[in-house]
């Protein structure tokens, strides 16, 4: 060729042959093979860029006149009118087919391994990725909608909801699902994981706070009507109807929380913790204190009917009928509190500690003092 510009006559792999090309350029491509192809190719005839066409414009591998309308197959931007963009029409990874996007908007978005930019302004119906994918602005359960859910509907986040407000509809990990609550208020949780959840919910459904429930009122991870009666088993004291939660028995082992049939508790100390227990204990009940007993009276750490006699073990004045508790002998070895026959005490030292010895000490016995023999008089620790 006199200009050197030998080249493949039409971009055909099955009919090309070498010629002289007319326009005298030739550009270096690729179809099956890597070769070189004239350029200046008329309207109609197949291209592999737009450099090779007269009209500057190869579209959907034809050399075009003007670029493509709205809705039209396009590889790329400028295959397209007033500046549009190419992208896929349909968020669709079976029938998505690239063309000119009726509008500007576009999204780019991850679909089945790929992210690729999809036309915007989907109408209500068509499948979407986002919520901007949407001409509604709604891209709810993976469908363009027209407007936002209503109260109870499925949602993905607070966009999705007319009330603005999506939350788990159930405290439970397996049944609960992401719906838009219908008080349009949420509270948190936690299962395995923090979460949200609507609040209102119905009796008998689980809760993990009174906030969660309808009645306000979770009773043991349950929504309940109304508070539980005295001796119903109990958590804190907002599940009683009397404002009272303690413990029934004064017992590590057997205890459990209850509402307190008296409505009043005694806080002791048992099993490493302070603990309230209900007061009212019966008779022969285990006690630490005589508020718990129902008599008033706690004896050796049982509650009794009446108070000890003169003569039987006490620990302290409150144990005795008549209100005198002392050490019955003044002996360190066999020594023992018991309410004094003579309703009289005397204190003396023994083995330098101060104590309590009843009094009226009969001849013969030890004693500290004079004050301790009946005779009222102790020589060399004898009462005479």
């Amino acid at each position: 060729c006199d200009d050197g510009a030998c080249g493949f006559d039409v971009y055909d792999e099955l009919t090309r042959k070498l010629i002289c090309c007319p326009s005298g350029e030739i550009e270096s491509l690729y179809l099956g093979e890597w070769g070189y192809y004239c350029t200046d190719q008329p309207e109609g005839s197949p291209c592999g860029t737009n450099t090779m066409c007269t009209t500057g414009l190869c579209i959907g591998w034809r050399c075009q006149a003007e670029a493509n309308d709205a809705n039209q197959a396009c590889s790329e931007d400028v295959d397209c009118k007033n500046g549009v963009a190419c992208a896929f029409d349909v968020f669709d990874e079976v029938s998505r087919k690239m063309v000119c996007c009726p509008t500007q908007k576009t999204a780019y978005r991850w679909l089945d391994g790929d992210w690729d930019y999809y036309c915007g302004d989907q109408p209500s119906g068509q499948p979407c990725g986002s919520n901007g994918m949407c001409q509604s602005g709604h891209c709810i359960g993976g469908i363009c909608k027209d407007e936002a859910n209503d109260l109870g509907e499925p949602c993905a986040g607070p966009v999705d909801c007319q009330n603005q407000v999506c939350a788990y509809d159930v405290f439970d990990e397996v049944t609960g699902k992401m719906v838009c609550c219908p008080t349009g208020a949420v509270t948190s949780g936690y299962i395995s994981s923090w979460e949200t959840y609507c609040t209102g919910q119905g009796d008998g459904l689980p809760c993990n706070k009174n906030y969660m429930c309808a009645s306000n009122i979770c009773i043991e991870g349950v929504c309940r009507a109304e508070r539980n009666d005295v001796s119903d088993v109990c958590s804190e004291n907002a599940d009683c109807k009397n404002s009272v939660c303690g413990y029934d028995v004064f017992d590590e082992v057997t205890r459990k929380s209850v509402c307190c049939p008296t409505a009043t508790v005694a806080r002791h100390y048992l099993g490493s913790q302070w603990s309230d227990f209900c007061t009212g204990q019966l008779d022969g009940r285990p006690c630490a204190s005589n508020y718990m007993c129902s008599s008033g009276i706690c004896i050796g750490g049982i509650c009794q009917a009446e108070q000890n006699d003169v003569g039987e073990p006490c620990s302290e004045s409150a144990d005795c009928k008549n209100r005198v508790c002392a050490y019955d002998v003044y002996n360190e070895s066999t020594r023992k509190l018991i309410c004094c026959p003579s309703g009289w005490l005397a204190r003396a030292v023994l083995d330098s500690t101060t104590s309590s010895f009843c009094a009226d000490q009969a001849t013969g016995n030890p004693c500290g003092t004079d004050a301790m023999c009946e005779s009222l008089v102790c020589i060399d620790g004898v009462c005479q």
